[in-house]
């Protein structure tokens, strides 16, 4: 889940819903890519407008926040097993960074993996796309990790 994608849903559930014949494939398309996620829950997907609604007693909308942190560290959790738990830092960047309850509930549970590190930012895409240019322009080489074992 982000403040508007879905998330990991059932298969049949969703398949199901899909062939209800409520809503075309487009119309689902847009319900879980952009308005999905917390902003389907609470009608929008500013997460300080989210936090502010916790400080005022919303429990509901604590719930929805706490599983996000949940989604989140669920999937951190299965990244380090592809690793064999050999992580050496947890990064957490992007917009959501800047909650610090989202980081605090996140990194609850994966800290125990490996040092949790929190750049907040939205400048991830450019940045991105920066470290590409370099290496296409060949003014960087790219990085071989050489930590996983074949399989």
């Amino acid at each position: 889940m982000t403040p508007e994608r879905a998330g990991t849903l059932p298969t049949v559930d969703l398949l199901r819903f899909l062939e209800s014949g409520r809503f075309s494939v487009s119309d689902l398309r847009r319900r879980l890519t952009s308005r999905g996620g917390i902003i389907a829950y609470l009608g929008t997907n500013d997460v300080s407008r989210v936090e502010a609604k916790i400080q005022e007693g919303d429990e509901k909308a604590a719930l929805i926040l706490q599983a996000m942190a949940y989604q989140i560290a669920k999937d951190i959790g299965a990244m380090s097993t592809v690793l064999h738990g050999q992580v050496d830092a947890i990064v957490l960047t992007g917009g959501l960074a800047n909650s610090s309850r989202l980081v605090a509930w996140i990194s609850q549970r994966i800290r125990f993996i490996a040092p949790v590190k929190v750049y907040p930012g939205e400048n991830e895409m450019h940045a991105l796309a920066q470290g590409a240019l370099r290496v296409l322009s060949e003014t960087e080489s790219v990085k071989q990790y050489s930590r996983l074992e074949k399989m």
